[in-house]
């Protein structure tokens, strides 16, 4: 993305957010402490069998899903999964926007 597209998306007044290659991750402020990222108990940076948040998180493969958030079944996060697009929530409209097919 260009320092053009960035300063077009900020004159709008709405905060864009991209990932270095990963997924984009939601999880609500009130559970942000269940969240345990990547540790060395997961597959991807342990080498073991059981999955942390962030394996998890990885494993989407729609554009959106809902995962549990460490061994709290009850609690979850929203992925934004598919590709690490430039995304942006809209408050008003309840809804999450994702830059997919222009260039600015």
């Amino acid at each position: 993305m260009s320092d053009s597209d960035n300063t077009n998306r900020h004159t709008l007044g709405l905060t864009w957010v991209e990932s270095m290659g990963g997924p984009l991750i939601v999880v609500a402020v009130s559970v942000l402490h269940q969240w345990s990222g990547c540790t060395e108990d997961g597959i991807i940076v342990g080498g073991t069998d059981e999955p942390d948040d962030y394996d998890r998180a990885c494993a989407v493969e729609g554009p959106a899903e809902a995962i549990s958030l460490g061994d709290a079944e009850h609690v979850s996060a929203l992925v934004l999964g598919d590709e690490p697009a430039t995304t942006c929530y809209l408050p008003e409209q309840g809804a999450f926007v994702r830059w997919l097919g222009a260039g600015s």
